[in-house]
């Protein structure tokens, strides 16, 4: 199964401790393999707007104002490239981008706001030869959220637009057996929201729920009273749930995330429970 976690750094560099919580998971799509592909997860990421930005095509492109000459004044020195301290202007009202630059998904994006944002002035700094004039331009840097951390200690393969202990959505591939305690796992879609009103067939559920589990096939069976709504329907598919005829239900293998997916449409519609 591919999931988005939105993690939070709770790092202390005081102590020397790493870490991060997490406290959203989104079910994004079931893969056929387990190996880590990069360009499955991307496709996947792409399906949902909070993590869009991992989608293909997508990387981290970070705008920032820098020198495009060496001075020193006043005892200190300032290399050409280093970042510029004295525009901070240009970056409007976002604090973080003072000081890290601006971070966008795409190259486009970046240039689009770089010329938005002008030309940085240039500033004249005292020197021991006289006065020098220093001038500022914008550059563009790249860096993959493609991150490879299979060694002891590592992560493994995922998508993060920034490093692995810090805030923000990661998406990566794991166990469909990998159960989180605490933490609601949400499928793709959504939940539709309780009808206001008489259902109507194929727009809402409106009766209970039938699970059922069916030890000789080793599996958990789901039927509704009539046609689920399209957006019940897509959290089916996307939850790896197979559409059978000649049973009338929607089947998947038992497993853990499995029944807690069918409970969860039970406590939204009804539930009925049958041992077969």
């Amino acid at each position: 199964m591919i999931v988005a976690e939105l993690e939070h750094d709770k790092s202390d560099g005081m102590t020397d401790y790493f870490n991060t919580d997490t406290s959203r998971i989104v079910a994004l799509a079931w893969s056929k393999h387990t190996k880590d592909v990069f360009s499955e997860m991307r496709k996947a990421a792409a399906k949902f707007s909070e993590t869009a930005h991992l989608g293909s095509g997508r990387d981290l492109y970070t705008a920032r104002v820098v020198l495009t000459e060496d001075v020193i004044s006043g005892g200190s020195g300032y290399w050409k490239d280093s970042p510029s301290h004295w525009h901070a202007e240009l970056y409007g009202d976002d604090d973080r981008a003072r000081y890290h630059g601006k971070q966008f998904s795409t190259r486009e994006e970046a240039e689009a706001f770089t010329q938005q944002a002008g030309e940085p002035h240039p500033i004249e700094f005292q020197t021991k030869d006289g006065p020098q004039l220093v001038h500022f331009a914008w550059r563009i840097g790249q860096s993959s959220i493609e991150h490879r951390e299979k060694y002891s200690m590592g992560h493994g393969y995922y998508l993060k637009a920034s490093s692995r202990y810090s805030d923000g959505w990661i998406v990566r591939k794991v166990s469909s057996e990998n159960i989180y305690k605490g933490i609601e796992l949400d499928v793709l879609g959504g939940k539709p929201a309780a009808p206001t009103a008489a259902p109507t067939t194929g727009q809402e559920v409106s009766q209970a729920v039938t699970m059922t589990l069916n030890p000789e096939h080793q599996g958990v069976e789901l039927r509704f009273p009539e046609k689920p709504a399209e957006a019940v329907l897509t959290r089916l598919k996307l939850a790896g749930w197979r559409w059978t005829r000649f049973n009338a239900c929607w089947y998947q293998k038992d497993t853990p995330f499995a029944r807690r997916f069918a409970e969860a449409l039970q406590e939204e519609f009804g539930a009925q429970s049958v041992s077969q």
